[in-house]
């Protein structure tokens, strides 16, 4: 269905997007594994086609970090890094980067899913190589890699 959105008016596709976001951040946990993947699919295209907006879809991405689904988390942890290189690439959106850095260390200070916070301390790193990301970089990463997670 998503690839079939850009097809129809905006104004009679502009609920689905907003629908499968919601559904996605609500019921994440309850969803079974391969629609899961099949909703967030959908969302990453209809990202591509301007229908999402940007910081919704990526603040939601690092919700799923949270899932116990390494296939998925893989695929989040690509898109994460993928679209913030290409928001970045012509010009940075200091908006959108000061959001995500929250959001990053938010994630990375939860001391109740570690799998979570070292998946956003490998998006933080990849970032900063990318120089997207510099200056706490440096700083944050240090101080979370000598966390007591050692994975």
């Amino acid at each position: 269905m998503c690839h079939t959105v850009p097809c129809y008016p905006e104004k009679d596709t502009a609920r689905f997007p907003i629908q499968l976001l919601t559904m996605l951040e609500e019921k994440y946990a309850a969803l079974d594994k391969e629609t899961r993947k099949s909703i967030l699919q959908g969302l990453i295209i209809l990202r591509n086609r301007n229908r999402v907006a940007p910081l919704r879809l990526l603040l939601l991405c690092f919700t799923l970090f949270r899932v116990q689904d390494k296939e998925l988390r893989a695929m989040v942890y690509r898109y994460i890094v993928n679209d913030i290189q290409n928001v970045n690439k012509k010009h940075k959106s200091e908006k959108i980067n000061r959001t995500l850095q929250h959001q990053l260390y938010t994630v990375l200070e939860d001391k109740t899913n570690e799998v979570a916070a070292k998946k956003s301390l490998d998006v933080m790193v990849e970032l900063y190589k990318y120089v997207v990301f510099r200056i706490h970089s440096i700083s944050s990463i240090f101080y979370f890699s000598f966390n007591k997670v050692r994975k």
